[in-house]
């Protein structure tokens, strides 16, 4: 029964490793079926050969750093993958202002003070890396005086006014502060330039901002140069050609015309010649309202060329003075246009053509003064319905003259019940009862012993300011009203 039994489990044994055997050849048959009929479907199409290559990478190569050292991981790059940029070491002075590739969709991050970092694009990519100056708490300032005369240097902030104390020509200044500089006991007008720029000058003080670097404040005394005119003596008088400084208006001598000066060449050609061309060392100088150039640190020549006039044309010969404004205009269809272009000394018109003016005080001398006469050919013009001069040339030059006159306003004294008097006279002790504007007036009061407590003017007490009063004497500068002075006495 035992035996049976044995028998039995091998059979049962022998049963199951069959099956197993055969599911693994049905498996193995499955898939050897599919890859032959993949291979089957595969040939009947084409003969064709699968392949998996590697994801491309891109270059990184370094381009102009200014000097930075740069640590870069890696050195290629697949598209996406993140690449690394260190800097190693920068130039003394230096501070690293950007690191750059040379793709515009490229952004490179920072990543910690001295790490950047970006994404490879899918190309090659150059970087490069720009620098600039360590900003430093100070720089020095060194003051070089080439002057003759022994001036004291005085150095300060602009804003609070506040001195430096004098150092061996050296300052340590904050960079992009404003600071100023005084020479005090010069006794000839003084250059100062700031690393070779030429600074500015206003009630005594040069003002400038310290640049972040060292520089070099240098002052010397200014120097004049000669203007060489050269033109046809045939088109001018000895009154033709004059060089005018436009800051004071005085006449300058074409021998010695001083560094920097502003000036304006008043080119007046005989009536039958024109300007043409001016020109400074070769350089043509525009005619802007006249022809103007400032003065350079050496000898110039001013080249007038000029041309004989044949066509039928005339000028406005003009005098006006300084305080007037005059401006010409043209009628075109009933409109009055401004001639922009005109300039009296070379503006022409042919015979027959009539323009018009108007003149005004300028602006800064209203109050001061007003429109004299005015005179066309010696003869008092007067203005049309609009208000409007108006000029006709017949086969000849016009002259126009334009004058003005102070205005003056009455000074009166109101005792006021009191038996006070005062005695009102001009800067030459001439006495008066009326003044023009900024004329200075010296008005003495007399009332037995007493003396001048207070001092109004029109009512109002009059501000420290306005006048000075020393005992009974009482000294201002008329303003551009009529005037009453009243007083009160110390008892």
């Amino acid at each position: 029964m035992e035996n049976k039994t044995m028998k039995s489990k091998i059979k049962l044994l022998t049963l199951g490793l069959a099956s197993i055997l055969l599911i693994t050849s049905c498996t193995t048959v499955e898939n050897s079926s599919s890859l032959s009929s993949t291979t089957s479907g595969t040939s009947s199409d084409s003969s064709t050969t699968t392949t998996t290559s590697e994801a491309q990478t891109f270059q990184i190569t370094v381009g102009e750093t200014n000097g930075v050292e740069l640590n870069i991981e890696p050195l290629s790059a697949q598209s996406g993958q993140r690449v690394d940029v260190d800097v190693v070491s920068v130039p003394d002075g230096k501070q690293v202002q950007s690191v750059n590739v040379d793709v515009s969709d490229v952004t490179v991050m920072q990543d910690g003070s001295m790490s950047y970092y970006f994404l490879m694009p899918n190309q090659d990519v150059t970087i490069s890396c720009l620098t600039t100056d360590v900003i430093l708490d100070t720089y020095p300032l060194t003051v070089v005086n080439e002057s003759d005369s022994e001036e004291i240097i005085v150095i300060g902030l602009k804003d609070s006014m506040e001195v430096f104390p004098t150092s061996e020509n050296v300052y340590d200044l904050e960079p992009n502060e404003s600071y100023f500089l005084k020479v005090n006991g010069a006794s000839t007008s003084l250059s100062v330039t700031l690393d070779d720029t030429q600074l500015s000058q206003s009630e005594g003080y040069f003002t400038f901002t310290m640049p972040a670097k060292a520089a070099t404040l240098k002052i010397s005394p200014i120097a004049s140069y000669s203007v060489n005119l050269v033109y046809d003596s045939e088109a001018f008088d000895s009154e033709g050609i004059i060089l005018i400084d436009e800051y004071s208006l005085s006449q300058i001598q074409p021998s010695s015309v001083t560094q920097g000066t502003n000036v304006y060449m008043q080119i007046s050609p005989k009536f039958n010649y024109e300007v043409v061309e001016v020109t400074l060392d070769g350089r043509i100088i525009e005619n802007n309202d006249g022809y103007r150039f400032t003065m350079p640190n050496h000898d110039v020549t001013v080249n007038i060329k000029t041309e004989v006039v044949t066509s039928d044309s005339y000028l406005v010969n003009l005098n006006v003075d300084d305080f007037i404004d005059t401006t010409f205009y043209r009628l075109n269809n009933g409109q009055y246009e401004e001639i922009l272009d005109f300039y009296a000394p070379t503006s022409r018109f042919e015979s027959g053509t009539t323009i018009y003016f108007k003149t005004s005080i300028k602006v800064i001398y209203e109050g001061t003064y007003e429109i004299d006469d005015v005179l066309i050919d010696n003869v008092a013009a007067t203005e049309n319905d609009d208000g409007y001069y108006s000029i006709t040339f017949a086969d000849k030059d016009v002259n126009l003259s334009i004058t003005a006159k102070y205005i003056y306003y009455s000074i009166v004294f109101d005792p006021q019940d009191s038996n006070a008097t005062a005695t009102i006279c001009d800067e030459d002790g001439n006495i008066i009862t009326t003044a023009h504007r900024t004329q200075q007036v010296t008005v003495t009061f007399e009332n037995g012993d007493l003396l001048v407590d207070k001092v109004y003017f029109n009512g109002d007490e009059m501000e420290s300011w306005e006048g000075q009063l020393n005992g009974n004497v009482l000294q201002f500068s008329m303003v551009k009203e009529d005037l009453t002075i009243t007083v009160t006495w110390k008892n």
